[in-house]
């Protein structure tokens, strides 16, 4: 099912909401090489003429987003214009919060040290991932070194994700906090995700039961099956992602 066979809403009070990183972009090894599936730039462009609004809500920064997003040149300056994104699950304004980047960034070092190019430490500013994909057999000595550095900066929490940990602050907004408050200037909506911050996203969407709203998750060998429970609908991989974005652009012409 796609489209108006699943929200009878006008796009023109709708959004279209959408992760990143296995779910308009295939996973990838090493996660700075992640680049927008095939076509996925263009779909978002062409839905941003239907829908009220269309966004990416996702743990990249918007900088980063709108570096793979100029990959797909012909469509650059539409997504500039069009897309909105929610970087750092929408908590980018953090960044002018210098004790917070200075945290941050020792926070970053130490980790380092500790896994010494073991795993990927990723210092984006105001939170860290730590990616482990390439040594997923030492996901549990990794938590413990993360819960050890954090003993000495008690306002940061660890969000795990897949593959990966999350170091943010504990006043970080959460994917669910930003789709409550578009919630309120639209009549519904959907959101495609494929890992386990999403379900902060999807419950978002179903405590609003007077709007009309789908959740979609992505299938793949890594994607929690808690996600794919909680979603009213799922696709089978990222390129079927698109499909689906294709689908609700022709369906609402």
């Amino acid at each position: 099912m796609y489209g108006q066979e699943i929200l009878d809403i006008s796009a023109k009070r709708a959004f279209i909401i959408s992760d990143f990183d296995g779910t308009l972009s295939p996973i990838v090894s090493e996660p700075l090489n992640a680049e927008f599936e095939v076509d996925a730039v263009a779909t978002l462009v062409d839905l941003s003429f239907r829908f009220k609004t269309v966004a990416i809500l996702s743990g990249r920064s918007s900088d980063f987003i709108l570096s793979k997003a100029a990959v797909s040149s012909a469509y650059m300056d539409g997504f500039k214009d069009q897309i909105k994104i929610f970087g750092l699950y929408g908590n980018e304004n953090l960044k002018e919060d210098l004790r917070l980047t200075e945290a941050v960034a020792d926070i970053a070092r130490e980790l380092d040290s500790q896994f010494s190019n073991a795993v990927l430490v990723e210092n984006k500013l105001i939170s860290v991932t730590v990616h482990y994909r390439n040594n997923a057999n030492k996901k549990r000595v990794i938590g413990e070194s993360i819960d050890s550095v954090l003993s000495n900066y008690r306002e940061f929490t660890v969000i795990p994700a897949k593959m990966s940990y999350e170091v943010v602050p504990k006043i970080f907004k959460k994917k669910g906090d930003v789709i409550t408050d578009l919630l309120k200037s639209h009549d519904g909506g959907y959101y495609l995700g494929d890992d386990v911050g999403d379900l902060d996203a999807f419950k978002a969407l179903k405590m609003q039961p007077s709007k009309a709203t789908c959740s979609v998750a992505i299938r793949s060998t890594d994607t929690p099956q808690d996600v794919i429970n909680a979603a009213d609908i799922s696709v089978g991989s990222t390129k079927e992602a698109v499909k689906f974005l294709k689908k609700l652009k022709a369906e609402f012409e």
